[in-house]
């Protein structure tokens, strides 16, 4: 009985071992800012509120990407091109 729980141990701690060396090089955040719009304006926070039933009728989700000291007129987009 105790091979048993000592091999389930060990296999428990060689999963977590595992699990937290794969998550070790977290990616870095994004750095264009995620914006998002409903139609009605203030639906989230009726919905929350539990003062709505009626459903939602649009929502636009979008991102600004950010020029971060980069040359974008002329390197990035060439000059005279669509």
């Amino acid at each position: 009985m105790n091979k048993i729980k000592s091999m389930v141990l060990t296999v428990f701690l060689m999963s977590v071992t595992g699990i937290c060396i794969s998550q070790s090089a977290i990616p870095p955040l994004d750095k264009s800012p995620m914006d998002m719009c409903y139609y009605p304006v203030n639906y989230p926070i009726l919905k929350m509120q539990h003062k709505t039933d009626a459903p939602l009728i649009a929502r636009v989700i979008y991102g600004r990407p950010q020029k971060n000291d980069r040359s974008i007129f002329g390197d990035l987009v060439p000059y005279d091109m669509i």
